[in-house]
């Protein structure tokens, strides 16, 4: 009776605490300038692409707008959370650092101690996104900034079917362990009350109880023998 329960309450523990994480690269936006005073200029580019040529006489970055889905619950995924869009830039200068263009202090960072300015380049990933006709969406996306949650109670019904197998099972096992340990238990009590008995023995301290024919109690420590 309790199995059913149980199983809701697992599968709602792990639907907090069970999370698999996916990225994946949405668009991609090289950033550049014409010269070294100009603008910030980008160009979107396919996301399989990677030699493409750059058209821009300085490149600064290559921007990869990646969403990241987070799967909650095990071994089904009963609730899905698909983050906003991030754009993350790697410079040139040092690729295997990339930088979210929306953490304002990283761009300081870069401007420091790369003296590249980076100011307002998410901006400019927006409107290379919305002047793309397929990333138009990417670019809503990245600018609202929303997460999306999707919740699915097929798999959420599945989980729970599976974790009540389970408990029923092993609550099954456990029951019936504890009852062979119980009856090999007092099977051994029983065969060794006999035993002290035959011997002529109080089954509870060992006393010497052959004095006396029948004994009721155990002169000793009280023990009901033949009472």
């Amino acid at each position: 009776m309790l199995a059913l329960p149980t199983a809701i309450i697992l599968a709602l523990v792990l639907d907090e605490i069970g999370t698999t994480v996916r990225a994946e690269p949405i668009a991609r936006v090289r950033l550049g300038r014409d010269r070294v005073d100009g603008p910030l200029i980008g160009r979107s580019i396919p996301v399989e692409t990677e030699r493409t040529p750059w058209t821009m006489t300085l490149p600064v970055a290559e921007v990869v707008v990646e969403r990241r889905i987070i799967d909650h619950g095990w071994p089904f995924a009963g609730r899905t959370v698909e983050t906003p869009p991030i754009a993350m830039a790697g410079i040139l200068l040092a690729p295997e650092e990339p930088i979210d263009l929306a953490d304002e202090r990283a761009l300081e960072r870069v401007e420091r101690v790369a003296a590249i300015d980076l100011e307002g380049a998410r901006d400019v990933v927006i409107a290379t996104l919305r002047a793309d006709p397929r990333q138009g969406e990417v670019a809503t996306g990245l600018e609202r900034g929303l997460p999306t949650e999707t919740r699915s109670w097929s798999s959420t019904l599945a989980l729970v079917g599976i974790l009540w197998i389970l408990v029923f099972v092993v609550s099954s096992i456990v029951v019936r362990v504890a009852q062979l340990t119980a009856w090999l238990a007092a099977s051994g009590r029983r065969r060794r009350t006999v035993k002290r008995l035959r011997n002529g023995q109080c089954p509870n301290c060992r006393y010497d109880l052959r004095a006396e024919r029948f004994p009721k109690r155990c002169p000793e420590c009280g023990q009901r023998i033949w009472a």
